[in-house]
């Protein structure tokens, strides 16, 4: 497989519904994570562009599912963010009707990217969500980001708090990350490129 160079992103298409879906040809990285906790800006990091994920101050923002071409090798899916009250029951099940579409494409999608914020205990909502995307032949790579707001002693405690409530989920499969300073981002890509060679 060619080296993938992630800075070579493009936005390809915005899904307000399945219906708005590109075609499932590549494999797909899905990006999933609470609202307002930094998604938008750890894709950024990742793929070292500045604004190709959009970032706003005013969680729940994203309503849709975005993808992004990687040169003609992978995507990556920034999906809507989850867990903001003040998004109405409608709105709400208009996203989770956008997930259950998105996720039933098992063909194309290989790894799904979960992102917490290492400040705060994994919440009822991550759990729902690590346990629903356990149903599908998804690799799930855990994400703790803005580690660079902890001392190393704290995000370690952290790790622990997490693998004691995930069993299926060791150490070395948590990545701390900062998308503030880029640590974590050498293993975030590995952990992408591992995923495709698993899928294939």
């Amino acid at each position: 497989m060619k080296r993938i160079d992630f800075s070579q992103a493009q936005l390809l298409a915005c899904a307000a519904s399945p219906r708005d879906f590109p075609p499932p040809t590549l494999p797909e990285v899905a990006f999933l994570g609470r609202s307002n906790v930094g998604k938008s800006s750890l894709i950024n990091r990742l793929t070292r562009r500045k604004n190709l994920a959009k970032t706003s101050s005013t969680p729940g923002k994203t309503r849709m599912a975005i993808f992004f071409d990687v040169q003609g090798i992978l995507r990556l899916v920034d999906l809507p963010g989850y867990g903001y009250a003040a998004v109405n029951v409608s709105m709400r099940q208009q996203w989770q009707t956008l997930m259950d579409a998105y996720f039933a494409r098992s063909e194309s999608v290989c790894a799904a990217v979960v992102i917490m914020d290492i400040r705060h205990a994994p919440t009822p909502l991550d759990k729902e969500l690590m346990d629903w995307l356990q149903t599908f032949s998804v690799k799930i790579i855990p994400v703790l980001n803005k580690a660079d707001k902890l001392s190393k002693s704290k995000q370690n405690e952290r790790i622990r708090e997490i693998r004691r409530e995930w069993i299926w989920c060791d150490d070395k499969a948590l990545i701390t990350f900062s998308a503030l300073n880029g640590a974590g981002k050498d293993q975030l890509e590995s952990s992408i490129v591992q995923s495709i060679r698993r899928k294939d």
